[in-house]
């Protein structure tokens, strides 16, 4: 179901409202949700919970939670698909990722294999996904080298033999995240994502 209809359907809004946001979409394009937020027929919440009912994910808030999940995804990755790692259970080994517009499965099913654990998608707003991805940039992090110019494979496989050598790497995974291969390198110290465009 459309956005909008999903929105009208939960009580967020109504369809006078809807009927305006259409227009003004087919005015000055955009999705449907930031228009009805910048109409105030919506807020962040209630599109997100729209959002998630859409995809059948939950919301989770993240309003006065600092994250500190174990597991590192390349930030070009979570900027590019606006997630963020958001929650790990130790105990049965899963990371909740929260999505702020649109869960992509095939990025979950990447993340799960380079990363070893299970992946569960949820849903947060844009405000939320923004202000924790700042924060997240200013933190020190494992190394990430993002090739934006389109690689062969024979290019990939240079390149990441070369950093492979630099840094005695003893383990590596590979996976493809929509428009580039990630490679992830390690040794006992150290670890280099490598996010080559295809």
């Amino acid at each position: 179901m459309p956005l909008g209809l999903t929105a009208l359907s939960l009580g967020h809004i109504i369809s006078e409202e809807l009927q305006l946001a259409l227009a003004r979409q087919r005015q000055k394009g955009g999705r449907i949700g930031e228009v009805l937020v910048e109409l105030g027929f919506a807020d962040q919440a209630q599109i997100t919970a729209a959002l998630a009912s859409q995809w059948g994910h939950p919301v989770l808030s993240l309003k006065n939670r600092h994250l500190e999940v174990p597991h590192h995804i390349p930030r070009k990755l979570m900027e590019i698909h606006s997630m963020l790692p958001i929650h790990f259970v130790a105990r049965t080994n899963k990371l909740v990722i929260g999505f702020a517009e649109f869960v992509e499965h095939r990025i979950l099913s990447t993340i799960e294999a380079m990363l070893d654990c299970t992946v569960v998608p949820c849903f947060i707003t844009r405000d939320e996904f923004a202000n924790h991805y700042q924060a997240l940039r200013a933190e020190p992090g494992d190394e990430e080298v993002v090739f934006e110019r389109p690689s062969t494979i024979p290019e990939i496989a240079a390149v990441t033999r070369s950093y492979a050598l630099q840094i005695n790497a003893n383990l590596a995974n590979f996976g493809v995240c929509g428009d580039y291969v990630w490679g992830r390198l390690q040794n006992a110290q150290n670890t280099i994502d490598l996010l080559s465009r295809i």
